[in-house]
């Protein structure tokens, strides 16, 4: 950014599609949920390790298992706290189902075939064939000029340069 600054240039940024901005802003929020709800997962188990308490027994994530959570503890406050969180995990894990299945309505609207493709490649389930959908540049032409498995590449290596 500072090299625009300094050549008095001004950083021009993708003219995205105007249909398809609401619901990338809604692929953002659906994020910010998702987040928020690790954040209250991860507060509980970490309450758990401060009490010292034996960690639980199958993964707090599933609803199945996060029932009884707070009986754990002695003290009244932090079983109400616990509550809390895992209300209002419950219902982010509503609203986040809800979100992600609107999307992806949308998204079959905007471009079926690219949405068609991204699900063939093994790896790239419903989510992660939105997010690169919606984060790439919407002029770029998946189907004839590079696979999308190019887009997809391990941390720490260079992006294969393709002719």
């Amino acid at each position: 950014m500072r090299f625009y600054t300094r050549q008095r240039r001004f950083y021009c940024g993708i003219d995205y599609p105007r249909e398809m901005r609401a619901t990338r802003d809604l692929l953002r929020r659906r994020t910010y949920f998702v987040r928020r709800r690790a954040d209250l997962l991860a507060h509980i188990q970490n309450t758990n390790a401060q009490y010292n308490l034996p960690a639980f027994g199958k993964g707090i994530a599933r609803k199945i298992h996060r029932e009884g959570l707070s009986e754990a503890f002695s003290d009244k406050a932090v079983q109400y706290s616990i509550d809390v969180d895992v209300e209002v995990i419950d219902h982010l894990d509503l609203l986040i189902e809800e979100v992600s299945r609107h999307i992806g309505r949308t998204a079959r609207g905007h471009n079926p075939q690219a949405l068609a493709l991204l699900r063939t490649v093994p790896g790239i389930g419903k989510t992660l064939a939105l997010v690169i959908l919606y984060a790439r540049d919407p002029h770029y032409r998946l189907v004839r000029d590079r696979p999308a498995v190019l887009l997809l590449r391990p941390a720490g290596q260079e992006q294969a340069r393709v002719r």
